[in-house]
């Protein structure tokens, strides 16, 4: 559920961030398991925004990834400590930061806020040291444990969402997330973003 995780993740990329190259420094397997996360949530959102089906009891399409987190995980290098930017991260970084604005706009009250100049001065260090927005990410991604699938082509992905009887379908209370309770139920959706 993208609402709960943007904001587990910015606690997580913050200490890795912090606690870099210090003794106290995330493991190797949890460094790589919150890039993996990150680079998941970029795959499915379609560039920045949670598929419906994805939203939980916020099905208004306001759902988003945080980029600066991506731009932490940049700087703090790579999970094996070999590279002091991790050049992945810093490409899904720049892509996801290609052609919009950084302002806040209605974005959800559970959203993790981020200055402009924070955004800027990233794109500025890791623009400046000749690091390039990555192509739009291709291929398939299947999330079983949370009965997703996800098809990505050019700049367009197809998400496929169901439920089971070990996954339930949506987060829902008496006169609450009416909008959001069957999206669980089987549902395909089709994002576009803007060319880059």
């Amino acid at each position: 559920y993208p609402a709960y995780a943007v904001g587990g993740l910015d606690g997580a990329t913050n200490m890795i961030y912090l606690l870099n190259h210090t003794e106290f420094a995330v493991s190797e397997l949890g460094h790589q398991t919150v890039k993996n996360v990150l680079l998941a949530m970029r795959f499915y959102c379609n560039t920045r925004n949670f598929p419906l089906a994805l939203s939980g009891r916020h099905p208004d399409g306001n759902g988003k990834l945080i980029p600066i987190q991506y731009a932490l995980m940049a700087v703090s290098g790579t999970p094996d400590g070999k590279a002091a930017i991790d050049a992945e991260m810093a490409g899904a970084y720049l892509r996801l930061m290609k052609g919009t604005s950084s302002a806040i706009q209605n974005d959800p009250e559970y959203m993790p806020q981020t200055p402009n100049q924070r955004e800027e001065q990233m794109i500025r260090l890791l623009a400046g040291k000749g690091y390039t927005p990555e192509a739009d990410p291709q291929g398939n991604l299947a999330m079983g444990y949370g009965c997703i699938s996800v098809q990505r082509r050019s700049n367009w992905s197809a998400v496929v969402r169901g439920h089971s009887r070990y996954l339930w379908a949506a987060e829902h209370y008496i006169g609450g997330n009416l909008f959001g309770r069957y999206l669980e139920h089987g549902s395909k959706q089709i994002l576009t973003a803007p060319d880059g």
